[in-house]
């Protein structure tokens, strides 16, 4: 991916079409998460992060994928919150 590739300005265009299409789909939120996780903004990836575990209704693997995200901030506090 181009996060992986560590394009990152083509990837936040890409996100950013990807969220006009989609809006805030979880999938979507994630790349965002590990877009700015990569950036060095480890706050705004756990605000996303976060945004995901509070939907109602959130997938088990969006949360696991937001989870891998917590860990590597080390904010895992926040998942046991979210599953308290």
């Amino acid at each position: 991916s181009l996060i992986h590739r560590r394009d990152f300005d083509a990837a936040e265009r890409n996100i950013a079409v990807i969220k006009q299409r989609f809006g805030n789909e979880p999938r979507v939120m994630l790349a965002e998460a590990q877009f700015h996780e990569r950036q060095g903004e480890p706050d705004k990836a756990v605000q996303t992060c976060e945004q995901i575990l509070a939907r109602p209704g959130a997938k088990e693997s969006d949360a696991f994928l937001a989870a891998l995200i917590l860990r590597h901030a080390n904010r895992l506090d926040l998942l046991v919150e979210h599953f308290k």
